[in-house]
């Protein structure tokens, strides 16, 4: 996994890693840790609903994307991190560390994983959020995997970059 922080910063000032981030897209952090408590009981307290296109193909493959604009939020985890459990390692802070809109792209070419071809999968996304200082990044990501047809997963690209901007 690549991370890359702001090239520009001044010397002196704290480096800052998308590595010790919780990322909550279209739902808010509150909503995601209650739901988590309740087992994920119900659907997913989602912020809205994200309309998807999916069609199938000749050979039974259900092809699949989505893009939508959503509200961000940024949290500070726990020193050490835990990124398989962000509710616990941010339930002592007042609030998010930044928020902001992304716009987020997704593509799936075999959603079902019917076996037919090789499935391609990922997503991409991009947007600026706002620290709790008033101070602008500029947060992206790339995503993409895929599982041939003997069943073996590759991921191809995992990027997640937080750069500071100006005001």
């Amino acid at each position: 996994m690549r991370n890359r922080t702001d090239p520009g910063r001044r010397a002196g000032e704290p480096e800052t890693s998308i590595h010790d981030k919780a990322v909550f897209w279209n739902i808010t952090r509150d909503d995601f840790c209650a739901w988590e408590a309740s087992d994920f009981d119900g659907p997913p307290p989602v912020q809205e609903l994200v309309p998807a296109s999916t069609h199938e193909t000749g050979q039974g493959a259900l092809v699949s994307s989505f893009r939508a604009t959503r509200h961000l939020e940024l949290w500070n985890l726990d020193d050490p991190a835990n990124p398989e459990a962000p509710c616990p390692d941010t339930d002592g802070q007042p609030g998010p560390w930044a928020t902001g809109h992304v716009n987020a792209f997704s593509t799936d070419n075999d959603l079902i994983a019917s076996g037919t071809r090789t499935n391609s999968f990922g997503d991409v996304g991009q947007g600026t959020v706002y620290d709790n200082d008033g101070d602008k990044w500029h947060y992206s990501w790339n995503f993409r995997a895929q599982n041939d047809r003997d069943g073996e997963f590759s991921v191809s690209a995992e990027n997640f970059n937080l750069q500071k901007k100006g005001n």
